[in-house]
């Protein structure tokens, strides 16, 4: 069963290898993070000496287990995680029961890889069991627990492979192998005058699997703006001259402003607007990862870049002192220089950075600073 099990783990781990490594190469840093609540059923085989003089059925040990993880994203893909868990039910019931009760705690940290709906990872733990009980009965079929014959606590470790469906940003799915040692595999029970215990001798697999179910919490700080040397404001016109009319200086000051399109095709619901929550600088607006980002307003690329913050943004110049950024996106489509028209695919929508979900974070900004983009939005 061991060398099965190592021949598992190393194929799985050079299998990932290599998108491991891709991944690490693709986006900026960035630290986003989330907290999991979770409840977990693990299946523990054993193999045991039958006790003849037992007359109950031996089940697999299941247990339930509430778990509790800490994870920071350490790119558009990686993870880090550090995970709590308690043995919580150790009921008989259709999804918990066997022939062997017991408390167990352990710590552990995962590192693994996030796609848009799933999730990779392998990780490493360890533990401590302790007051096992062991299912026994008398002739007459009276039902009791009686303590194991242990000299301490029971210490283990734990290495993992396992697999999450993301049903949503807060809700997920998933399951595991792991390969554990113990420092006591062999439990035996105590004797008993009156109750014969299920098995003389049971010793634990060092294979077993876990389903678990997560609610999780995603948070972020707060997005900052990236570093920018804007030039100084742009002084007012000079008075006009005698003989101009009002009528036709603000007819040309008008025509001078140019107006921009929503950045993606169909318009999307602004999920947090400008000036929202903590002073938010710009939209933020929903998507699905892939679609397509388009320029606002014909201009020329000025900035294509990566930050922890932004994750892969793209900055475009346009006339009369205007600006406009894209962030959060999954690909870049544009290089620097490049002159983009009015509605042209600059980008492809993400969440690389700082972000729980995929959207587009759309800025505007006039001589540097940025402004409200409904202001200047074209209504069509």
């Amino acid at each position: 069963m061991s060398h099965m099990w190592r021949n598992i783990m190393t194929s799985f781990m050079l299998a990932i290898l290599p998108v491991f490594m891709a991944a690490a190469q693709s986006g900026g840093v960035s630290y986003d993070r989330r907290f999991d609540v979770g409840y977990e059923w693990t299946a523990q085989g054993y193999s045991y000496d039958e006790n003849l003089n037992y007359s109950g059925s031996h089940y697999m040990v299941r247990k339930g287990v509430l778990t509790a993880s800490l994870r920071e994203y350490l790119g558009d893909h990686l993870f880090f995680s550090t995970n709590a868990e308690y043995l919580l039910n150790n009921q008989q019931t259709f999804l918990h029961g066997g022939p062997l009760n017991y408390h167990r705690a352990s710590l552990g940290t995962d590192f693994g890889m996030r796609f848009d709906k799933t999730s990779i990872h392998l990780g490493a733990a360890g533990g401590v069991s302790w007051d096992y009980r062991v299912r026994a009965e008398t002739y007459d079929g009276e039902l009791r627990w009686i303590a194991a014959d242990m000299s301490s606590n029971n210490l283990e470790g734990r290495l993992e492979a396992g697999l999450t469906y993301h049903l949503t940003s807060y809700l997920s799915f998933g399951g595991s192998i792991r390969r554990t040692w113990y420092n006591q595999r062999t439990i035996r029970p105590a004797s008993h005058p009156t109750y014969q215990p299920a098995f003389d001798e049971a010793t634990f697999s060092n294979l077993s699997a876990a389903v678990e179910i997560n609610v999780g919490i995603p948070w972020k700080s707060k997005e900052q703006a990236p570093p920018r040397n804007d030039p100084p404001p742009v002084q007012p016109p000079p008075m006009m001259s005698v003989g101009e009319s009002s009528g036709e200086k603000a007819s040309s000051s008008e025509s001078s402003t140019p107006r921009f399109s929503f950045p993606l095709q169909n318009r999307q619901p602004i999920t947090s607007g400008y000036g929202a929550g903590r002073n938010h600088q710009g939209w933020d607006i929903d998507l699905q990862t892939g679609d397509t980002v388009r320029a606002a307003a014909p201009g020329t690329v000025t900035s294509t870049s990566r930050s922890g913050d932004y994750g892969r943004m793209i900055e475009i110049t346009h006339r009369n002192g205007f600006a406009t950024r894209y962030a959060h996106l999954s690909r870049i489509l544009v290089r620097d220089g490049q002159h983009v028209g009015r509605s042209q695919p600059i980008g492809l929508g993400g969440k690389s950075g700082r972000t729980t979900g995929s959207h587009l974070h759309f800025e505007l900004l006039k001589n540097g600073y940025i402004v409200n983009p409904a202001r200047y939005m074209d209504s069509k």
